[in-house]
C-alpha cells in the first residue's frame, strides 16, 4: 500500500441523479474524502473514519431490518395457524394454502403418494402445532 501524500481525484462513470453531472471524488492528505459535482465549486469534505462509521451503521440497520422482517413472517405463519381448523387432517403448502381432509387415513395416503419435489407439511387431525419453514418436506 502507498501512503496518501498527494490528492487523488477520480470521476464517476454515470451522472448523479437529476443533476445530470458526474461526481468528482478526491482522497486528500489527512485522510479526508472530498466530493463535488462536476463543473461546480462547492466541495463537501468528511474524514474517512466518519464515512466508514456511517457505512457500517447503514449495514447494521439493513441487517436488523432483514431480521425484523423474517421474524414478522414467522409471526404471520403462527397467526394463520391459529385460524385453521385443527380437527381435520391437512396439508400446508409454502405459499400459505391449506388443504383439509376429513379422513386422516386418506390424507396420509395422499401425502405419501405425492410426487418428488412436492413441498408440503402434513398435520394430522387434532395436531395443533404451528407449521414452520423447516416442516416442509421434499417428497423424495
Amino acid at each position: 500500500m502507498t501512503n496518501l501524500e498527494t490528492p487523488v481525484r477520480r470521476r464517476s462513470r454515470a451522472p448523479f441523479g437529476h443533476y445530470r453531472r458526474r461526481i468528482v471524488v478526491a482522497l486528500e492528505p489527512g485522510d479526508i474524502l472530498a466530493m463535488r459535482l462536476e463543473r461546480t465549486r462547492t466541495t463537501f469534505r468528511a474524514p474517512l473514519a466518519a464515512v466508514y462509521r456511517q457505512l457500517v451503521e447503514w449495514h447494521v440497520q439493513a441487517r436488523r431490518r432483514d431480521r425484523r422482517n423474517a421474524r414478522t413472517t414467522q409471526e404471520d405463519a403462527v397467526k394463520r395457524m391459529q385460524s385453521i381448523d385443527v380437527r381435520t387432517a391437512r396439508f400446508h403448502y409454502p405459499n400459505g394454502e391449506v388443504e383439509h381432509f376429513t379422513s386422516q387415513t386418506l390424507a396420509l395416503a395422499v401425502w405419501l403418494a405425492l410426487p418428488k419435489g412436492a413441498r408440503t407439511a402434513f398435520r394430522g387431525a387434532h395436531d395443533a402445532r404451528p407449521v414452520y419453514p423447516w416442516d416442509y418436506a421434499d417428497k423424495s
